[in-house]
């Protein structure tokens, strides 16, 4: 059942916070669908990254203590919702490129053209040796499937450049806030 709010007369249909939907119209109201208010979480995994990891290579490389595997997904239609936060650094002109794999799928990737990498979110360098930076990003998959599955996240340099998560680039040891070590997550929900 939909919602309707006209903006004149107040509630069109009869009313449910388990709607499919909620459209507001009318005079100096914009037009929205809302989510389904009856989605659950089914099930939620995550993993905290506390140690360092570095990187000077090309090639797409998983970064350690970066995955997470849901038990079976209960229904294929749910959607997975995997959110990434990084602490990080990179030096001279080299980006950063990461990615997220289902199992040994790449997912959320650009579309292919030529011969350009495809990647979910890329970074460009840090301007201080001693400054290090905080992303994020959030994906959606809908495996489509009752499978167990496993999401990692991956990461490419480029050229001879090397990145770092959760250090600086110098890493000199102190207590300076620019000196500070930092923590990153990977965080996967099932919803139906």
């Amino acid at each position: 059942m939909a919602i309707t709010l006209n903006g004149t007369t107040g509630i069109d249909a009869g009313a449910s916070l388990e709607a499919d939907a909620i459209t507001l119209a009318g005079a100096n109201v914009a037009t929205q669908a809302y989510a389904d208010a009856s989605s659950q979480t089914v099930q939620m995994g995550y993993a905290v990254k506390t140690d360092t990891f570095t990187l000077s290579t090309t090639t797409w490389t998983d970064v350690t203590g970066m995955s997470v595997t849901l038990a079976a997904i209960g229904n294929a239609a749910n959607k997975v919702v995997i959110n990434v936060s990084l602490g990080m650094a990179n030096g001279g002109s080299g980006i950063m490129a990461f990615r997220i794999l289902r199992d040994s799928t790449a997912i959320n990737i650009g579309d292919a053209a030529g011969s350009r990498n495809r990647v979910t979110a890329s970074v460009t360098p840090t301007t201080s040796p001693d400054g290090g930076r905080a992303i994020s990003f959030s994906v959606v998959d809908v495996p489509g499937d009752t499978s167990v599955h496993t999401y990692k996240l991956q990461m490419a340099m480029q050229s001879s450049y090397t990145g770092y998560i959760n250090r600086t680039v110098n890493d000199t040891d102190g207590t300076g806030i620019y000196q500070a070590r930092a923590a990153s997550s990977i965080t996967v929900t099932e919803i139906q």
